[in-house]
């Protein structure tokens, strides 16, 4: 969940910190934010809550960061 990651980080909040505030562990946030675990309801709940966002803002992808870059093929 990129978007977790981007607003945590424009707090200037590290894992941890957002841990306490959220009632959840570092693991558990960073897990999120790689992708390997798939928030409940009541985590982005949480999260939300902690970042003083709604759980729509927290889950919404940010187009500039999923837009394809193409790379330039050389000619032969």
């Amino acid at each position: 969940m990129k978007r977790l990651k981007e607003i945590r980080l424009s707090r200037g909040l590290t894992q941890f910190r957002l841990g306490i505030l959220s009632k959840m562990n570092q693991p558990t946030i960073c897990m999120i934010e790689r992708g390997h675990l798939i928030p409940t309801e009541e985590h982005i709940f949480k999260l939300s809550k902690a970042l003083r966002v709604t759980p729509e803002e927290l889950q919404t992808k940010v187009l500039k960061n999923n837009v394809c870059k193409r790379k330039k093929i050389p000619k032969i």
